[in-house]
């Protein structure tokens, strides 16, 4: 197993042509927006990779790795880090996942919405006093996700950069915040969260809407993701109108040094 370089990430997009889960997350990595390592069986014409990025070391398989060599691989990575596996059985990836991960979450997976948007735009009305207002870094500072977009993007200014996102405020009260995530190949991955005083109100879904559309403006198409258990986060992706949702796993494995 040997490690990539940031100037030879962009060789690796040939082994992540294949269908995956959060397809995004990995490829926005490999264009160099975000975080992370990735390892091949070898650095000249490789022909299996692993990407594992910082945003809870989520852990993709690329190519068509030798089973030996990717549980392997894993014993070594997991040496000094956790890993959250990406895995679907609908992929094209020839092996199996390595044996023995600590524990599985059952996950959901929302395609096919951009058809929903148009230049008319959304007709949602948000409630009264409010008004949406677009991150940047002050107000990003202010989020409660402002740890989990450091995570994913090393800092905020580089989310301003290569993502997108927007606050449903009531005066200068965050309501709900829903950020479009991972750009890569015409799309985002876009997620909520709403402010505990405020949820129950479906300012969730009204905020995602927005988003939505403004990507849709600029020519985006967005996708979605949540555990299974996750029932309201089913419930405003279902609202919002994705055509296609997909069950996959995330086999988490623990470090073990």
């Amino acid at each position: 197993m040997e490690a990539v370089s940031k100037a030879q990430l962009r060789n690796l997009l040939p082994l992540y042509r294949h269908d995956f889960p959060n397809r995004t997350a990995c490829l926005s990595f490999i264009e160099g927006q975000m975080p992370g390592e990735a390892f091949v069986d070898r650095l000249s014409n490789p022909t299996a990779c692993i990407v594992v990025i910082d945003f809870h070391n989520w852990t993709f398989v690329g190519g068509q790795p030798n089973q030996d060599w990717l549980n392997s691989a894993f014993v070594q990575l997991c040496r000094d880090r956790y890993l959250e596996v990406v895995w679907a059985t609908w992929s094209t990836i020839s092996v199996e996942p390595p044996p023995k991960a600590d524990s599985i979450y059952e996950r959901f997976e929302f395609e096919d919405l951009y058809t929903c948007y148009n230049q008319s735009g959304s007709t949602v009305q948000f409630p009264q006093g409010c008004h949406f207002l677009k991150m940047d870094v002050n107000l990003l500072k202010r989020c409660l996700w402002r740890d989990k977009v450091i995570s994913m993007y090393g800092n905020i200014d580089n989310f301003i950069s290569h993502g997108l996102g927007y606050c449903l405020m009531n005066g200068d009260e965050i309501c709900s915040e829903a950020y479009a995530s991972f750009r890569a190949e015409g799309q985002y991955e876009i997620g909520v969260i709403t402010a505990e005083p405020h949820r129950g109100r479906g300012y969730a879904y009204i905020t995602c809407d927005h988003l939505v559309d403004e990507c849709a403006k600029s020519g985006y198409q967005t996708t979605w993701s949540c555990d299974r258990p996750n029932a309201a986060s089913i419930a405003t992706a279902r609202k919002l109108g994705y055509q296609r949702q997909r069950e996959y796993q995330v086999l988490y494995y623990l470090q073990n040094p």
